[in-house]
């Protein structure tokens, strides 16, 4: 009896604290969830088992028995590693009529693989100190003692009844040094102690950057806030939802579905969603605010929540920082109808029927720019905030007024003027960019041309940018003087020395907008719309003739010159009437051609000759004019192109579109660009647009 005196006491403490736990562990209803089971990160285990001696000790010793009383703590970071204590106590047998009592205590780690929410297998290895005590026998009556250390392995299968209680049994190995070797099976008994973990899935982290109101678009989808978690639990997470909440700003929470899910013990950084609507523009000073963080997720079949708060910054509504320089593109408010209404309004007021021929892009932009001009636009350094290197390196907020807030100021920096100007043109479907050099900022608008068609419309190409097969011509939108030649040389001259050392770039708003798209212009900017002041005409109409004066005047000089020289040369009478017609001189460029036609009939003179009539409207005369090519030629591109044209502006649709159909077999690409002649196309683009169908002409030259 006196052998079993242990093992009882161990029994005895396990009961009471059993007993004691049991009243403890939270109701829930009679019911428990899976997903606590095994939940607790603390845990206590007793282990009676039976043991047999090996590789030769049973010459020895026989078989005998004990218990193990463990304590064991789950590491949430690691749901699968539980650091253990343990003491134990076990009789052997002694084949010399007596027997040993053995006493230890170790420490050691368990590793738990869960099968599913009930059973799970763990694999443990722990190590400590034996202290032997050998009973007296026949021989003695002495007590003999000893003690060293011990290592012990096992495996055992493991099975949860309720939140509180688990049962299992195992095979260990065991060896205490220069002793015993022993293989013992147990079956033992887990309680859980009510100490859980604060949450399974808990939030460890969580920010944003300051919020500026001008990039509210670009935040729904690129969420600017983040959370960083850590799934505590043994178990993996899943349906994981993000919410997040600013109860003054946002009529509803922002939520974000993670799509995968978050493994027992492992850390994730998750996106935080920002959901605002366009009246943060109004924001007019920076505040701090306050948001609600909602985190819901499923944990075995067990819907959970957790919630955090998060405080941040939102900026004023004009307020931006050049850490990239595409969020300039949310400023460019293209559809605003304050900038629409100025830019329509100026090409009315422009004396643009002198100029038809005149590269289009090009009129519409001197056009706005006289417009600027008439309206007393200058150029104002922000003394506080300008667009530097230091500004950009040190990423400073810089204020960045949204276009009708410059129109209505009448001033602006090189960041304002720019965007002003860019939204301009944009609102009229020509296409800008941003040009970026060391501390300045500008503008480009594309020209829709290669750059092999500009070199026919542009004498000074060096004052052009090539990017991509695709001619840019650059305005120093800072220059507001009226001399819109000069603003181009300008911004030509910045190209070209920082493109030489590569510190300028090129960014195209349409592609900019793809991540920054551009905000609706606020109701409380508009106030007055701005109108173009009847000075502006005056202001383009010089800049016209500057500019025709420019590009005219010495390819004009060269080819009559050439002309004096071989007053037959017909190719070169055909080019000089092409320039005249380019340069809006239809009635010089018609004299030239009739001179042509006098002599000989001469395809291209009579295309380009038909081509004038339909740039003044005479398009009776350039039906017949067309018609009489294709009567030698049916398939000649352009007179087919001219005819089907023709036909459209006459009322005759039918025709028309027959005649383009011919066009399309002839030349598919050609014919793309003119598609509003076709009632079936669905092209909307620049080439169908109302000034297109009046201005583009496809002229006839030998090169």
């Amino acid at each position: 009896m006196r052998n079993l005196s242990l093992p009882l006491f161990y029994l005895n403490i396990f009961l009471i604290l059993f007993c004691s736990l049991t009243s403890s562990w939270p109701e829930e209803s009679g019911i428990f969830k899976y997903a606590d089971l095994g939940s607790s990160s603390l845990s206590m285990e007793i282990i009676p088992s039976g043991e047999v001696p090996i590789a030769g000790d049973g010459d020895f010793f026989g078989a005998g028995g004990g218990a193990v009383l463990r304590a064991l703590m789950r590491l949430e970071n690691r749901p699968m590693l539980y650091p253990l204590v343990e003491t134990a106590y076990r009789y052997t047998p002694v084949k010399a009529e007596t027997g040993m009592n053995i006493l230890s205590a170790g420490t050691g780690l368990k590793v738990r693989y869960d099968l599913n929410p009930r059973m799970a297998v763990d694999a443990s290895m722990t190590a400590g100190y034996a202290q032997a005590y050998l009973n007296p026998n026949m021989f003695t009556s002495d007590r003999e003692s000893g003690g060293s250390g011990y290592i012990k392995a096992g495996l055992a299968l493991m099975y949860e009844l309720s939140p509180l209680i688990g049962v299992g049994g195992g095979l260990s190995y065991h060896t205490i040094f220069d002793l015993s070797k022993n293989l013992a099976f147990g079956a033992g008994l887990t309680v859980h102690l009510p100490f859980r973990s604060r949450t399974s899935l808990e939030i460890l982290e969580s920010g944003f950057p300051d919020i500026y109101p001008s990039l509210y678009q670009h935040y729904a989808v690129q969420p600017p806030g983040f959370i960083r978690v850590r799934n505590r639990e043994r178990f993996p997470v899943s349906d994981v939802e993000i919410e997040f909440f600013l109860p003054d700003l946002m009529q509803k929470p922002a939520v974000l579905k993670y799509p995968g899910s978050i493994e027992a013990g492992e850390e994730k950084v998750l996106p935080v969603p920002l959901l605002l609507g366009e009246s943060i523009l109004s924001n007019a000073e920076s505040q701090q605010v306050g948001g609600a963080i909602g985190l819901s997720y499923t944990l075995y079949g067990e819907a959970k929540k957790a919630e955090g708060k998060v405080p941040l910054m939102i900026t004023s509504g004009n307020t931006i920082v050049w850490d990239d320089d595409r969020k300039a593109a949310a400023f460019i408010t293209h559809r605003s109808p304050s900038i629409v209404n100025f830019a329509t309004n100026a090409l009315a007021q422009a004396e643009n029927s002198r100029y038809p021929a005149v590269q289009k892009n090009v009129k519409a932009a001197m056009v706005l720019y006289a417009a600027l001009v008439g309206r007393g636009m200058i150029y104002v350094k922000d003394p506080d905030s300008p667009y530097n290197e230091k500004m950009k390196q040190a990423l400073l907020e810089d204020y960045l007024r949204f276009p009708v807030q410059t129109l209505q100021n009448r001033a602006g920096d090189c960041d304002d003027l720019s965007v002003l100007y860019a939204a301009l043109l944009e609102s009229l479907g020509i296409r800008t960019a941003l040009v970026t050099v060391p501390g300045h900022i500008f503008i480009a608008f594309s020209l829709d041309l290669s750059e092999k068609e500009a070199k026919r419309f542009f004498t000074r190409t060096e004052d052009l940018i090539f990017m991509n097969n695709e001619a840019w011509l650059p305005v120093e939108t800072t220059d507001l003087k009226g001399d819109f030649l000069r603003a181009w040389s300008t911004g030509a001259d910045q190209w070209r020395r920082n493109s030489a050392s590569e510190s300028a770039e090129l960014i195209e708003v349409h592609d900019a907008w793809k991540m920054y798209p551009p905000v609706p212009e606020i109701a409380a900017f508009r106030g007055e719309l701005p109108f173009p002041e009847p000075e502006s005409a005056a202001v383009y109409t010089a800049q016209m003739g500057r500019f025709i004066n420019r590009e005219f005047a010495p390819r004009a000089a060269q080819l009559e010159a050439r002309l004096r020289a071989n007053p037959d040369n017909i190719s070169l009478r055909n080019n000089l009437a092409v320039l005249y017609a380019r340069y809006g001189l239809l009635d010089e460029a018609e004299g030239a051609l009739r001179k042509i036609l006098e002599k000989r009939r001469y395809l291209p003179a009579m295309l380009n000759l038909a081509n004038i009539y339909f740039l003044q409207g005479r398009y009776n005369a350039a039906e017949t004019g067309y018609a009489e090519i294709l009567a030698e030629n049916p398939d000649n591109e352009k007179a087919l192109l001219g005819l089907s044209r023709s036909q459209y502006n006459l009322g005759n649709i039918d025709a028309a579109e027959d005649t383009f159909t011919r066009l399309s077999r002839a030349n598919t690409q050609l014919a793309e660009k003119f598609a509003y002649l076709s009632s079936g196309s669905q092209n909307t683009g620049r080439a169908s647009s109302a000034d297109a169908r009046e201005e583009i002409v496809v002229w006839e030259e030998e090169e």
